[in-house]
């Protein structure tokens, strides 16, 4: 027998039945699958936003990969591998393109000039970066002198 000589019989009332109910099962599951992915997708769109912001979910700044920080001589905090043998202290640093920066000094390599307190630390790693806090409204803060 060729499909073109195939009886169609209709389906019966119990056979539409189930399988409009597979469909609609079917259908729920697609929609609740797709409304977790977009739940996920919102966090990984507020989590980056955050990223890009520089503050985590409580509105505190992160540290930022190195790559990202600034080279154009703006002083940011650094988070350092070691601090006079330390691990994890932080310094204030800002990229040096390199050159001469003094006439009468033999000219110095391109890298991070790191702030310790006494000297420029050649020795410290930089792992990590945020901006400076702002220092608008250290005078009120400050009080009178």
């Amino acid at each position: 027998m060729s499909e073109q000589d195939e009886v169609q019989v209709p389906p019966t009332e119990t056979e539409v039945a189930i399988l409009t109910e597979v469909l609609a099962g079917g259908y729920r599951l697609i929609v609740r699958k797709l409304a977790f992915q977009r739940d996920r997708l919102q966090a990984e769109v507020e989590r980056l936003r955050s990223e890009i912001d520089g503050r985590d979910d409580l509105g505190l700044p992160i540290w930022r990969p190195m790559k990202s920080a600034p080279r154009d001589g703006t002083e940011v905090l650094l988070l350092v591998e070691r601090r006079a043998g330390e691990p994890g202290k932080c310094l204030v640093g800002h990229w040096t393109p390199g050159g001469h920066c003094i006439e009468d000094f033999p000219p110095i390599d391109a890298g991070w000039d790191l702030w310790n307190g006494c000297m420029f630390d050649l020795a410290s790693k930089p792992l990590a970066w945020m901006p400076l806090p702002s220092t608008r409204g250290a005078e009120a803060a400050g009080g009178e002198s």
